[in-house]
């Protein structure tokens, strides 16, 4: 996995879900963030990596989707601003993400967790998800 900083797209997960996301219609792209954010917001199983820097980029996204939150200099982004139809966003979509970013901060059976606490990363990484959480909440 490639990562070169601590946001929420700052990796290599994250981006190639967002350039996959960018190409599906307005259903299906809503399906991909749903069963994104649903891989880490259930409680059963192990987080790993890959999964939790995709739900992570999916929260954000729906995040996007209720206010102005998403990185403008960031081509995977500016991928997103370009969609013509972007997802419907509900409650029960809005909810999973914050539950995913409520999941990702706790330590238990979570890989992403343990990488970003042994790398020294885990304080800014979670604080980077802070306005997506606020813009969710």
């Amino acid at each position: 996995m490639g990562s070169w900083g601590t946001g929420p797209f700052d990796n290599d997960d994250a981006r190639s879900f967002v350039n996959d996301l960018v190409e599906l219609p307005a259903p299906e792209a809503r399906e991909a963030l749903e069963a994104a954010l649903r891989t880490v917001a259930d409680p059963d199983g192990d987080l790993g990596v890959i999964e939790v820097n995709e739900a992570i980029a999916a929260a954000a996204m729906v995040a996007g989707l209720v206010e102005d939150v998403l990185p403008e200099d960031d081509y995977a982004i500016e991928r997103w601003a370009d969609v013509e139809k972007p997802p419907t966003l509900d409650e029960d979509l809005r909810q999973l993400a914050l539950t995913v970013l409520d999941r990702v901060g706790d330590p238990d059976d979570n890989e992403w967790y343990q990488v970003k606490d042994e790398t020294d990363e885990l304080e800014d990484a979670l604080a980077a998800l802070e306005p997506y959480r606020d813009a969710l909440s």
